[in-house]
């Protein structure tokens, strides 16, 4: 539930500034969900 936060605040601050983030984690099945939402989201492969 925790993780999310970060796909939430991600699109609140698109929504509110116009301006995208990157996200940067290392769940590989956060960043998919995050591509999935439309997020811009970076993982490092080797750990997963």
């Amino acid at each position: 539930m925790l993780d999310a936060i970060h796909p939430a605040t991600d699109l609140f601050w698109k929504e509110v500034t116009s301006v995208e983030l990157v996200m940067a984690t290392h769940d590989v099945a956060l960043a998919l969900a995050a591509h999935r939402g439309r997020i811009t989201a970076v993982t490092d492969a080797r750990r997963a």
